[in-house]
Formats: C-alpha cells, sequence, structure tokens
C-alpha cells in the first residue's frame, strides 16, 4: 500500500509540472529563435521561478530584447539569464532598460 501512495504522488506532480514543462518549452524555444549562445542544460527550475515572477509574456520579450543588443547577446548564456541567486539581475535590467547598452 506504501507504494500504491507513491505512485499516486508522482502522477499528480506529474499533472503540476504539465503545465510548467509547456512554458519552460516556450522559453527554450524563444532562446534559440533569437539565436541566443547555445546551451547543453536549461535551468528548467530557474527558469519556472522566474515564470513565476515575471510572467511568460514578460520573459519572451526580454529575450527579444536582449537578442537585439550583440554585446549582450553575446556574453548571455541562458544560465547567467536565469541564474536564480542574483535575483534574476539579467531579466530584471532587460525588462526595466537599465543596461546602459539599451540607452539610444
Amino acid at each position: 500500500s506504501n507504494s500504491k501512495n507513491r505512485k499516486i504522488k508522482k502522477e499528480d506532480y506529474r499533472r503540476h509540472i504539465q503545465n510548467e514543462n509547456i512554458q519552460t518549452k516556450e522559453i527554450e524555444m524563444s532562446w534559440q529563435e533569437c539565436g541566443m549562445p547555445e546551451y547543453k542544460y536549461a535551468p528548467v527550475e530557474d527558469i519556472n521561478e522566474a515564470i513565476r515572477q515575471y510572467g511568460l509574456a514578460e520573459i519572451v520579450e526580454a529575450i527579444h530584447r536582449i537578442s537585439k543588443n550583440s554585446y549582450m547577446k553575446k556574453i548571455t548564456n541562458i544560465d547567467v539569464f536565469f541564474s536564480k541567486n542574483k535575483d534574476f539581475e539579467r531579466i530584471r535590467k532587460t525588462i526595466n532598460g537599465s543596461y546602459d547598452e539599451f540607452k539610444p
């Protein structure tokens, strides 16, 4: 009966993360479509946390914006962009347009 409980929990978890997975894939697709630096592993946990904080549309917009800046594009890999331990600094600054490089 113990393993039965574990199975149910696993199913619930799968259902719960289904939506997150779809959103994460959307982020990854945007990242690739914008020609951002290639990566081996997307930081899924951090991406999901960022989506919770900023919303999917804002992040996709931020990826598009940063990809238009050749310098920022070159130095921004997906781990740096979604780095939680810096409070999503790069996402926040991109959304705010507070990078010096974005000023006309």
